[in-house]
């Protein structure tokens, strides 16, 4: 495949593994090869892997004993744009953190009596 000058993600939604490569520099005649290695090991995730701009062959290798279906994502501009959109979900603290929630359901104390 031919590689940008851009961030790519090899991305395996079976297993969730994730592998970052960053392609920088000046572009290269010579074929690279890079390796990828799916293991059993919970989400693994590899990064750190830098390779100059310009053909490169990827080897998947896979160690489970399921399958995978990596895929190729470059992590450009439209990427950014896309997360950037996204909106805001609710988490505990932000409703927590909420006067209004507090207001409605705020302690009151609460005193037992024996019959």
């Amino acid at each position: 495949m031919q590689l940008p000058a851009q961030f790519v993600i090899v991305f395996d939604p079976v297993t969730h593994a994730a592998h970052f490569i960053d392609v920088k520099g000046e572009p290269t005649r010579e074929r690279q090869s890079l390796s990828v290695v799916f293991n059993k090991v919970r989400a693994p995730t590899g990064h750190g892997q830098v390779c100059a701009r310009g053909r490169c062959g990827l080897t998947l290798e896979n160690r489970t004993d399921r399958r995978v279906l990596p895929a190729n994502h470059l992590a450009g501009h439209e990427l950014h744009e896309l997360l950037g959109k996204r909106r805001k979900f609710l988490t505990a603290k932000r409703m927590l953190t909420n006067q209004t929630f507090r207001d409605i359901y705020r302690t009151t104390r609460w005193t037992w009596t024996s019959a």
